[in-house]
C-alpha cells in the first residue's frame, strides 16, 4: 500500500510538473510566435505616444495642456520608451543573426538563442500591457491637448517688448537703419528740431529741408529687413523709425501691418489698402491676392511716397513674392521695413544682401541703465551692494532687453528696497522662475521662448526640439563646436538629418554663431543665450532628460531624485558618484540605466565605475586626466557604445579589446600626447565611421601583398569614412589603407620620423584617390618643416573638394591647375612668395582659401589681385605676422563675402581697397590692431554699399597668453 501510494504521489508530481513545463513551453512558444508582432506594435505605439508626450518636453507647454497631470503622464511615457529602447538594443545583437551567414549557422543560432528569445518575448508582452495601461490613463486622467506641434494658445505677436519711455541704446541701430533705407540725411534732423523748439521760426526751415530731401531722392523701392531673436527690440526699432516726425512728413502714405495676426496674404494686403487710403475696388472678400496686389501697384505708380512696416513676418518665400509684387520697383518712392526672426526670410525679402540689419543685444552700459530704471522707477543709481548682484544679472541676460525688463520686475517686487542678494537669488533660481509649473514669474520671457519653439506643425518639429535640448547641455559643459556635436546627436539616436536641423535652429536665431562670425552663414562654434540656456537646462533636469551632479550636489531643479538616470553630466569634485546616481528606491537601475555620460572638469579621486554602465551609448571624458589605460580596459566592455571621446586624457594605448565595441561609430583620441598603435581589429569594426588621433598603422598591414586575406577583410568589413589621421613612420601600410577602404572620404597624414624620399609609394597611393567616383572629399597632409615636393608628381584632374597642406613647397603643384575643381584650399608654412601664390587666382571653383605664412619672402612681397581673379572665392583668410603689400584691382574677387586678416599689422592692405570688393559682407581683424586703424576700417565700411561688418577676433598671441595664465 505504501509503495503504491508513493508511486501514485510520484506520478502526481510528475504530472503536475509536466503540466507546468508544458504550460511554460506553450506560453514561451506563444510569446515567440507573437514576438515580431509585439515588437512592431510596441514600436508603432510608442512612437505615437511620444508624439503625444512631446508637449511635455517643456519647449511648447501651456497651462491648458493639462498642467501637472499631463506632465506626470508624459514622463511615464518617456520612461517606458527608454526601457523599451534599452530592451530592444540589448537583445538585438544577441538574437539577430547575420543575413550572409551559412544556413547551418543560422539554424544553430536559432537553437542557441531560444532562451533569449523566450525572455525577449515575455518582456515585450509586459511592455504591451504597460503601454495599454498608459493609453487608458491618458483617456481617464489627462484632458485633450492640441498636440505636440500645434501653435501655443497665446501668441507673442502683440506683446510690446520695450515701452517708448524706456528705450536704451536705440540711437546707433536707428542711425544704421536709416542709412540702409537711404535716408541718411534725416539723421541730422533731431538737432534741428531741438533748436526749433527754442526758436519756433526755424520750424518752417525744418519742413523745407525735409521736403528737399524727399524730392531729391530717386523714385525707387527699398526693402530692408531687421532680423534677430524675439525680444531683441526689432519692433521697437522699427517703431522708432516709423513714428519719427521726419518720416511722417516725408511719406504721406504710411502703414504698419502685423504679419503674424493676419491669417492669409489677402487679409494683409487689404489692411495695407485701408491704411494707405487707396481707392477701393469692390468687395475685398471676393478679390484674390493677385488682384489686390495689382491694384496697390497701380495706385502707387502715381509717384506716391509711402512707408510700410511688415512686423514679425514668418511666411514662406512664395507668399512674400506675392506681397512684394504689390509695390512698384520704379515710379514711386517707397520704403519697406520687414522684421522677422528668420534669417532666410530676411535675406529673401531684402533689396540686396547688404540691406539686412542684424539686431544686436544691448551693450553692458545700456543694459545696466535699462535694468536700474525699471527697478528704481527711472533712477539709474544703485548702492555698491546692489551693484554686486547686478553684475550677475547682466552676465545672465547677455543684453537681451526682454529678459532684463522681466527680471527687473521680479527683483523690484521682491521687497520695497531691493538688495544685491535679491539679484543674486534671481540668477541662482532663473531656471525655476522660467518654469510655470513652479511659479508665475517671468511670464513674458517664458511665453516668448515657448513661442520661439513653435515650428508651425512642421514634421521635423520634435527633432528640432530634441536637437536644441542636446545642444544646450553640450554648451554648458563643452567647447561648442557644432560639427563635434553632430556625432553625439547621431549616437544619441537622432536622425542623419541632424546637420540640417542644427542649421535650421541657427536660421531661426535660437542658436547663434559664437565669436567673430556674426553675419555669416558659415561658423564653427555656436552659442545659446544664458537665459534660454537656463530655461532648457531646467526643463531637461526637471523632466529627467538629464541628471546633473556638481561638487557632490545633485542639481535637480526641484525634480525628485529617485528616477532612473539616463543622461549623466558630472563636474567638479564628486567623491562617490555611484551613491549619487543610485538612490535607495532605484538600486536596480543605478549606473546600468545610464545611456550618456559626460565628465567635465572633474578633479575628484574617484571616477564613475565604467563597467557598471552596461547600456552606455555615449561617453565623453574629454580633458579628464583621471582617465587612464586601466579605465579604457573597462570601457572596452561596453558593448553598446557608439561615441567615445578620449581627447586630452591620459590614455596611452588602444587595446585589442576595443574590437568588442561592435556598435562604435566615433572614436576620438586626439591630444593624448602619444602616438597610439592602432590594432587591426579596431580598423575593421563594421560600424566605425570616424577615427580621430595620431595613430601608428598596424605593422602587419605593411607586411602583406596584394590579394592578401587581410586586405580583403579591410575591403569588405571596414566602413571608415574619416581617418584623421595616421603617421607615416616606417610603415608603408598607408597604400593598402587608401586602396582597400573604399569608403574613406576624409584623410589626414603626418610625416613622422621617416624621411619622405623613402616613402616611394606615397604619391601613387594618393593618385588612386584623386579619380572622380572614387575620390576622397578631403585630404590633409601635415609634414611640419619637411618638403612636400612629392606632390609635383601627382597628375590632375583632382576630384577632391578640400586640400590642406602644411610643409615646404618649391612651387605650387601642377595638379592644382590641371582640371581640378576643389573648393577649399589651406596652405601653411609653404615658404612660397606672393608672386607664386597669386597663381591661385586661376582656380575657378575655389570657395575658401586660407594662407598661413610667416616667411620673409611672403611678408616682404606684393600680392596683386587682378580683375576677375578668384572669381568664385567667398572667404579669404590670411594669417601672417605682417600683411604683405596687397593691391586689389577693381573687379577682383567678385564673389567674396568674408575677408579675414589675422595679422597684428594690416597696413599692407589699404582700407580703400574694399570698395572694389562688391559683395563683401564682413571683415575680421585682430584685437591687437590699433584703435586708429580699426576706426579707419569702420568708416570705410560705412561707405561701402553693403556696409560690411568689422568683426574683431582675439589675436593668436593674446589667446596663447591667456592659456598660459
Amino acid at each position: 500500500m505504501a509503495e503504491a501510494a508513493a508511486i501514485a504521489a510520484g506520478a502526481s508530481v510528475i504530472k503536475a510538473g509536466s503540466a507546468i513545463i508544458l504550460g511554460n513551453l506553450t506560453e514561451n512558444k506563444n510569446h515567440r510566435r507573437a514576438l515580431v508582432n509585439n515588437m512592431d506594435w510596441i514600436k508603432r505605439e510608442m512612437e505615437m505616444l511620444l508624439v503625444e508626450a512631446g508637449v511635455g518636453d517643456g519647449l511648447n507647454e501651456e497651462k491648458s495642456y493639462g498642467g501637472q497631470v499631463w506632465h506626470i503622464w508624459a514622463q511615464t511615457v518617456r520612461e517606458l520608451a527608454y526601457e523599451v529602447e534599452d530592451c530592444l538594443v540589448s537583445y538585438k545583437d544577441r538574437v539577430t543573426c547575420r543575413s550572409d551567414a551559412p544556413w547551418y549557422r543560422r539554424m544553430l543560432h536559432l537553437a542557441t538563442t531560444l532562451p533569449l528569445r523566450n525572455r525577449l518575448g515575455r518582456r515585450l508582452a509586459k511592455f504591451k500591457e504597460r503601454a495599454n495601461e498608459i493609453i487608458q490613463q491618458r483617456i481617464i486622467h489627462v484632458p485633450s491637448s492640441p498636440g505636440a506641434n500645434s501653435a501655443p494658445a497665446t501668441s507673442i505677436a502683440k506683446i510690446t517688448y520695450t515701452k517708448p519711455d524706456k528705450l536704451e541704446g536705440i540711437g546707433k541701430p536707428k542711425k544704421d537703419l536709416l542709412e540702409l533705407l537711404d535716408l541718411k540725411a534725416l539723421m541730422v534732423q533731431p538737432e534741428i528740431v531741438q533748436a526749433a523748439a527754442v526758436q519756433p521760426e526755424m520750424l518752417q526751415v525744418v519742413e523745407q529741408e525735409i521736403l528737399e530731401v524727399a524730392e531729391g531722392q530717386p523714385n525707387k523701392l527699398k526693402v530692408v529687413s531687421v532680423v534677430g531673436f524675439a525680444g531683441l527690440g526689432k519692433t521697437t526699432l522699427a517703431n522708432a523709425v516709423f513714428d519719427s516726425p521726419d518720416i511722417i512728413r516725408m511719406f504721406p502714405r504710411r502703414a504698419w501691418v502685423e504679419a503674424s495676426t493676419h491669417g492669409n496674404t489677402r487679409d494683409l494686403l487689404m489692411d495695407i489698402i485701408e491704411q494707405f487710403k487707396l481707392l477701393p475696388i469692390g468687395p475685398y472678400s471676393t478679390q484674390s491676392p493677385d488682384i489686390l496686389a495689382k491694384h496697390i501697384n497701380t495706385c502707387l505708380q502715381d509717384g506716391s511716397r509711402y512707408f510700410l512696416v511688415i512686423d514679425d513676418l514668418q511666411t514662406q518665400p512664395h507668399k512674400w513674392n506675392a506681397i512684394k509684387s504689390a509695390f512698384p520697383k520704379e515710379g514711386a518712392d517707397g520704403r519697406i521695413i520687414v522684421t522677422t526672426r528668420i534669417r532666410s526670410i530676411a535675406r529673401n525679402c531684402s533689396s540686396t544682401r547688404g540691406c539686412v540689419h542684424h539686431m544686436q543685444a544691448l551693450d553692458r552700459t545700456h543694459a545696466r541703465t535699462l535694468f536700474l530704471r525699471e527697478v528704481f522707477s527711472g533712477s539709474s543709481y544703485c548702492s555698491d551692494d546692489f551693484e554686486t548682484g547686478l553684475a550677475s544679472i547682466l552676465d545672465q541676460c547677455d543684453g537681451w532687453p526682454l529678459a532684463l525688463l522681466d527680471i527687473a520686475q521680479l527683483v523690484k517686487n521682491s521687497r520695497e528696497n531691493p538688495l544685491g542678494a535679491d539679484c543674486q537669488d534671481a540668477c541662482n533660481k532663473l531656471g525655476c522662475h522660467l518654469d510655470w509649473l513652479k511659479t508665475q514669474d517671468l511670464e513674458t520671457t517664458r511665453q516668448v521662448i515657448i513661442d520661439s519653439f513653435n515650428f508651425n506643425g512642421e514634421n521635423d518639429g520634435h527633432r528640432l526640439k530634441t536637437c536644441v535640448l542636446l545642444a544646450s547641455i553640450y554648451q554648458k559643459y563643452r567647447q561648442t563646436k557644432w560639427k563635434r556635436l553632430l556625432g553625439r546627436l547621431l549616437a544619441e539616436g537622432e536622425s542623419s538629418t541632424a546637420r540640417g536641423q542644427f542649421e535650421e535652429l541657427f536660421n531661426r536665431g535660437i542658436i547663434r554663431p559664437q565669436g567673430i562670425r556674426q553675419n555669416s552663414d558659415e561658423f564653427k562654434t555656436y552659442q545659446i543665450g544664458h537665459v534660454l540656456l537656463e530655461f532648457m537646462i531646467c526643463k531637461q533636469a526637471y523632466r529627467n532628460f538629464i541628471t546633473l551632479i556638481h561638487n557632490d550636489e545633485h542639481i535637480s531643479y526641484g525634480r525628485k531624485t529617485d528616477s532612473a538616470v539616463r543622461r549623466l553630466y558630472l563636474s567638479g569634485k564628486t567623491v562617490n558618484t555611484r551613491k549619487m546616481v543610485t538612490p535607495e528606491s532605484h538600486k536596480k537601475h543605478g549606473l546600468s540605466s545610464v545611456r550618456s555620460l559626460t565628465i567635465f572638469d572633474h578633479d575628484g579621486d574617484e571616477l564613475v565605475e565604467f563597467g557598471k554602465c552596461k547600456m552606455l551609448r555615449v561617453l565623453d571624458v574629454e580633458n579628464c586626466n583621471k582617465v587612464k589605460d586601466t579605465d579604457l580596459q573597462k570601457i572596452c566592455k561596453l558593448l553598446y557604445l557608439k561615441y567615445l571621446n578620449l581627447r586630452g586624457t591620459n590614455v596611452k594605448t588602444l587595446p585589442r579589446k576595443a574590437s568588442n565595441l561592435h556598435n562604435l561609430q566615433t572614436l576620438d583620441m586626439r591630444e593624448t600626447n602619444v602616438d597610439i598603435e592602432l590594432p587591426m581589429e579596431v580598423l575593421i569594426l563594421r560600424q566605425l565611421l570616424h577615427l580621430f588621433g595620431r595613430f601608428k598603422l598596424p605593422p602587419k598591414v605593411s607586411e602583406v601583398g596584394e590579394g592578401h586575406p587581410l586586405l580583403k577583410l579591410l575591403e569588405t568589413e571596414s566602413q571608415l569614412e574619416t581617418f584623421a589621421g595616421f603617421i607615416l613612420d616606417g610603415c608603408n601600410g598607408f597604400q593598402h589603407i587608401m586602396s582597400s577602404i573604399r569608403t574613406l572620404r576624409k584623410v589626414k597624414v603626418w610625416s613622422g620620423s621617416t624621411r619622405i624620399e623613402k616613402l616611394e609609394s606615397l604619391a601613387p597611393s594618393l593618385q588612386k584617390r584623386f579619380i572622380e567616383g572614387d575620390a576622397l572629399e578631403s585630404l590633409s597632409i601635415h609634414f611640419g618643416d619637411d618638403s612636400l615636393d612629392f606632390l609635383n608628381s601627382l597628375e590632375g584632374p583632382c576630384a577632391l573638394e578640400s586640400i590642406k597642406l602644411h610643409g615646404k613647397l618649391p612651387r605650387l603643384p601642377d595638379f592644382f591647375f590641371d582640371g581640378s575643381h576643389f573648393q577649399e584650399l589651406q596652405l601653411s608654412k609653404t615658404g612660397l612668395s606672393c608672386e607664386d601664390l597669386s597663381a591661385l587666382q586661376n582656380l575657378g571653383s575655389l570657395l575658401y582659401l586660407k594662407l598661413d605664412e610667416d616667411s620673409t619672402i611672403f611678408v616682404g612681397g606684393t600680392f596683386n589681385f587682378r580683375p576677375g581673379g578668384f572669381g568664385s572665392l567667398r572667404r579669404l583668410c590670411i594669417q601672417t605676422p605682417k600683411l604683405p603689400e596687397m593691391d586689389v584691382k577693381e573687379g577682383a574677387m567678385p564673389a567674396l563675402l568674408s575677408l579675414e586678416l589675422f595679422s597684428d599689422d594690416i597696413q599692407g592692405l589699404p582700407v580703400s581697397a574694399i570698395k572694389h570688393i562688391e559683395k563683401l559682407s564682413e571683415v575680421v581683424i585682430y584685437t591687437s590692431v590699433n584703435a586708429q586703424t580699426r576706426k579707419k576700417w569702420e568708416d570705410e565700411a560705412q561707405k561701402h554699399k553693403n556696409r560690411p561688418a568689422i568683426c574683431v577676433a582675439q589675436s593668436k598671441n593674446t589667446s596663447q597668453g591667456q592659456a598660459n595664465n
